[in-house]
């Protein structure tokens, strides 16, 4: 089932300036060619990096800068530069504290100097998954960087003749906010289109596409449900806000088209493509000639884009799995947004830990969910059956 408030990091900032502090980066090898296994977790792509000869886990984000937990900024007692303003996915703006990371060996390649965020310490997704920090784009726009779902590895290189591109389609490449990657895809219905630059964020783990309102296009989408729900963001801070459940009737990256696209709408300024889109293509990012390639793979199957979601959905608020949006209006007399879910087809929650809760997958398969639930207003415990969510053509 397609997650409706996933967890993703994308964090902007709110000057150029400290923008281009953020991309001062330097490699010491002057000739550089790596082919990289990496672990998946969830869909999150994980990477073992290296610093002062120890290993530690950190999540690939082209979304993103280089961040580190709290807890490895406190291991290796680093100074905090000062502390600047950064925006999460969800539209929520915190503060952050900005570093300086003087070496991070990335399997033989060494990163020198790099500039990065420390995440809060209270950022309780990254203690679920153990992850010491995130690879971001500021690491890499020096770099030709491609990512291979089929065999699971990535490469990075300062030499696109060493990448095969034989059979890739290329567009322009746009770097925002200094290195976060940008590309074309064009949204159509019937004779009606659009074309919209939208970011390439491989720390988005729940999503194939995601479509800013601000982005939103009502000519060339079928929109099936509106709600107000929450959005959960790397700050994890929860804002209930207007979602739409959307169909895009076609999708078309490069040349590869996709049909009846099921997505749901973000509050972020700009629409993303998270890292499901790996599973239809191996994906090249050139960040130095500022190139997107995109080589689908063979007998690609996108009939799980058009999965529709269960009438509500799920997120995390005070250590708890709740309502997060409910979609299905004939539910609403019987639930809210904020309920706590107490069981789902019989799988007790209540003695769970976050966690838990936060990697407790949703029942993908069927057609009826049994969610058992404790009002927030009453207390009141009652049990409702959830249906999916229908397309009328």
């Amino acid at each position: 089932m397609k997650k409706l408030l996933t967890t993703f990091i994308i964090l902007l900032f709110a000057t150029s300036i400290f923008a281009q502090k953020l991309n001062q980066r330097k490699i010491k090898q002057k000739h550089y060619f790596q082919e990289i296994p990496y672990q998946k977790i969830e869909t999150w792509i994980m990477v073992p990096v290296t610093i002062n000869g120890k290993v530690y886990k950190f999540l690939l984000d082209t979304g993103a800068p280089l961040a580190i937990s709290d807890k490895l900024y406190k291991e290796l007692n680093l100074q905090t530069i000062r502390r600047i303003n950064a925006n999460d996915a969800a539209g929520e703006n915190k503060k952050m504290r900005y570093v300086v990371l003087p070496e991070i060996d990335l399997q033989g390649i060494t990163f020198l100097n790099t500039s990065g965020i420390v995440l809060h310490e209270n950022s309780k997704w990254a203690e679920c998954f153990e992850i010491d920090g995130i690879i971001g784009s500021n690491m890499l726009r020096n770099s030709i960087v491609q990512l291979d779902e089929q065999k699971n590895h990535i490469i990075i290189t300062n030499d696109i003749k060493r990448v095969s591109l034989q059979n890739s389609e290329c567009q322009k490449m746009k770097l925002s906010f200094g290195s976060n990657p940008y590309f074309k895809i064009t949204l159509q219905k019937g004779e009606q289109k659009t074309v919209q630059n939208v970011l390439f964020d491989s720390g988005d783990a729940g999503n194939f596409f995601a479509l800013s309102m601000h982005r939103l296009r009502d000519y060339v989408v079928d929109i099936i449900a509106e709600s107000e729900g929450f959005e959960w963001g790397a700050h994890e801070v929860f804002t209930k806000q207007k979602h739409l459940l959307l169909n895009i009737p076609e999708f078309v990256v490069n040349r590869l088209s996709f049909n009846d696209v099921i997505v749901t709408t973000t509050q972020s300024d700009h629409s993303r493509i998270g890292v499901k889109f790996l599973q239809y293509g191996k994906t090249t990012l050139d960040y130095k000639k500022k190139r997107f390639y995109f080589e689908p793979f063979e007998n690609t199957n996108t009939d799980k884009l058009y999965e529709l979601p269960w009438g509500i959905g799920f997120t995390m608020q005070n250590d708890k799995k709740v309502v997060g949006i409910v979609w299905d209006k004939t539910l609403e007399s019987q639930l809210n947004v904020g309920d706590e879910v107490l069981s789902m087809n019989g799988m007790d929650l209540q003695f769970m830990n976050y966690c838990e809760l936060f990697q407790f997958k949703t029942p993908s398969t069927g057609d009826e969910l049994i969610v058992e639930l404790k009002d927030k207003e009453t207390g009141e415990i009652k049990k409702v059956e959830i249906k999916r969510m229908q397309l009328n053509k």
